[in-house]
């Protein structure tokens, strides 16, 4: 089977290597998941890197672990070996050495799993992003970010809020786009991330089914019959990359002035909004950071039962920290959005969004 090894550089904050299968039956059917990070791809493979991600088949722990948990897992303090840990429908097996930094080099992630695990890599990937943010000061944010003319503009909610609607909207209104799925906040500025999103059939707008390819129109239609074949047990979506479709809205490091947190599917006709303190927005955006990353979590706090001391379960606060600190100088609001998102609630947010520019 064809490798790849391909390098990511992110600001100069994170540094990662993926060495993975080039061709997959995911892969075919869905689009390659590294193409979520293409914007920070470095031809220069030979950097040193923060973490690595190695994608290939694993069966033993190395002689590396001291304690044994759950049948399964097993611990060291710099190590970590699971086998068949479920995520998103898939087993995979996952070590990863060098796991605490004791050591020089990088973290070594090494996964494997079924033939449609490559599909759902991106998550475990953006969880290292997440960790390797933190420790240099700077926050990963589930969120939208655009630039308007007075600044920087968060959207961050959780999956399925509405993120993609409102922000292909405001570019086809002359804002220019810093992330879709997630923004980097450093230093007051809100710095791109580029990525994709994962859309479904049912949440394809008018404008993006305008500009996306056919073969992203025919994995969406294949996606729809599959969640429709599973009666919704597997739902599968595509990775649309709005800096792909709008290449020419693309910028970077701009003051942070105005954010909002987004509470969908409320049982009212009426966009809401309320200007809220800062300890509760970010306590919002903490709390969907942690759903964003729940299952993996879930591994790293059975290893804390053993290893209290480790830079992943006691991350959470630190993340809070550098939140506080980033937002102090911004807008903040509530946003409430009605259970049916119909074209006047579009209208009504971008309103919101845009209001004082």
């Amino acid at each position: 089977m064809y490798r790849e090894d391909v390098f990511f550089n992110i600001h100069n904050l994170v540094k990662f290597r993926v060495h993975c299968p080039k061709y997959s039956a995911s892969n075919l059917m869905l689009g390659n998941p590294l193409s979520k990070y293409k914007y920070y791809k470095e031809e220069d493979k030979n950097q040193e890197a923060d973490f690595e991600v190695d994608v290939r088949k694993i069966s033993v722990p190395k002689n590396k672990w001291h304690c044994h948990s759950s049948g399964k897992n097993y611990y060291g303090e710099n190590y970590l070996f699971c086998k068949g840990y479920n995520f998103k429908l898939v087993n995979w097996d996952i070590e990863i050495e060098n796991l605490n930094k004791i050591d020089d080099g990088p973290v070594k992630i090494t996964v494997f799993g079924d033939p449609l695990s490559l599909r759902w890599i991106s998550n475990l990937i953006d969880f290292f992003i997440h960790k390797q943010l933190v420790d240099r000061d700077a926050a990963l944010v589930h969120a939208a970010g655009v630039l308007s003319a007075n600044g920087a503009i968060m959207y961050s909610g959780r999956s399925g809020c509405g993120k993609t609607t409102l922000i292909s909207n405001a570019l086809e209104s002359g804002l220019l786009l810093l992330g879709d799925n997630y923004v980097i906040l450093k230093d007051g500025l809100m710095k791109n991330f580029i990525g994709s999103m994962s859309i479904y059939w049912h949440n394809l707008s008018e404008t993006l089914s305008e500009k996306i390819s056919t073969t992203d129109y025919m994995r969406l239609q294949l996606g729809s019959i599959v969640t429709k074949a599973t009666a919704r047990k597997v739902k599968l979506s595509t990775q649309i990359n709005l800096g792909d479709l709008y290449p020419d809205k693309i910028t970077n490091d701009k003051p942070f002035t105005k954010g909002f947190v987004v509470f969908s599917g409320i049982q009212t006709r009426e966009v809401g909004v309320t200007e809220i303190q800062d300890k509760a927005f970010a306590t919002q955006i903490l709390q969907n950071q942690q759903c964003e990353f729940l299952v993996l979590s879930r591994l790293f706090y059975d290893y804390s039962y053993y290893y209290q001391q480790n830079g992943y379960t006691n991350q959470w606060q630190t993340y809070y920290d550098i939140l506080m600190k980033n937002i102090s100088s911004a807008e903040k609001y509530r946003l409430d959005l009605p259970y049916i998102l119909d074209k006047k609630a579009i209208h009504d947010m971008f309103d919101l969004f845009t209001r004082g520019d």
